[in-house]
């Protein structure tokens, strides 16, 4: 997680400094194209900590997940959804930034095409094993796991969670029984809808994946290559932004054999791909 105060250059990351930075490069950017970073990956895996981080340079700003005005109002259904093309390229025409760094994680089914519309646009894809998302999930998610992946179960359930999974992984859905799922079990399944829809745009050149634990591991390796690959500036400091101890912590569940093997594979198969 973002640790603010172990940054080199606290002032740099202060929250009315960057304000300020923003407000002056507005008034002397000459962009007239505002270029779209997409923050694409399953929840809880380290999306706002490289949108964060991103957003440390002042030639970008950032919108996170659920934000106005790119999104859809939190009184509504559609709150966290991305409102729709000709919304957004109407907020865009008006912004004076180079980049614009926007977390539709509710879209991430979708990434393919918002990259198809958005021709300038690049998108980090973030993923993070399977233990610490689960983990996660049942320490900060308040809400019932059942209720949350029902749509897995109901397909005449309109919503986002039941657009675009894959063939395979429906029917390896389909061989459980929703009540009897454990909490863990029914995140388990979330994780590996969420992390196995990235196969959809493994081979778009405008997509980076980066892996949680090499990040925390090897931060200078992981930010600088993404910097890079947005074409933004990279600073050594932003090493200080991440946590050493946020990976691998010791967790007190256990997975269904069959959960944990799948969720082993696709695991696996991301390292191989970052």
């Amino acid at each position: 997680m973002i640790n603010i105060k172990n940054l080199k250059l606290s002032w740099y990351s202060s929250y009315k400094v960057n304000k300020l930075r923003e407000m002056i490069l507005s008034i002397l950017s000459i962009t007239k194209i505002t270029k779209v970073i997409f923050i694409f990956g399953c929840q809880r895996s380290g999306t706002t900590i490289i949108q964060n981080i991103i957003s440390l340079d002042p030639s970008v700003k950032y919108h996170g997940e659920g934000d106005e005005p790119y999104f859809y109002d939190v009184s509504t259904e559609k709150h966290h959804r991305l409102k729709p093309q000709q919304d957004v390229d109407r907020i865009l025409n008006n912004e004076l930034f180079n980049y614009m760094a926007i977390k539709p994680l509710y879209e991430s089914q979708h990434a393919n095409n918002l990259l198809k519309q958005y021709s300038n646009s690049k998108s980090v894809w973030m993923f993070r094993h399977y233990q610490d998302v689960i983990d996660s999930h049942l320490h900060y998610y308040k809400y019932n796991s059942h209720d949350y992946i029902k749509p897995f179960f109901d397909k005449n359930i309109k919503n986002w969670l039941n657009e675009s999974i894959p063939k395979d992984i429906n029917e390896f859905i389909q061989q459980f029984k929703l009540e009897e799922l454990s909490d863990a079990d029914a995140y388990g399944l979330f994780w590996i809808v969420r992390n196995s829809i990235y196969w959809d745009i493994k081979d778009n050149k405008n997509v980076i994946l980066i892996n949680y634990e090499k990040l925390v591991s090897q931060p200078d390796v992981e930010i600088s290559k993404t910097c890079k690959f947005l074409n933004l500036p990279y600073y050594s400091f932003y090493c200080n932004a991440i946590r050493s101890n946020a990976v691998s912590k010791k967790v007190n569940f256990t997975l269904q054999d069959s959960i944990k093997e799948k969720c082993e594979d696709i695991y696996n198969r991301l390292i191989e791909k970052s």
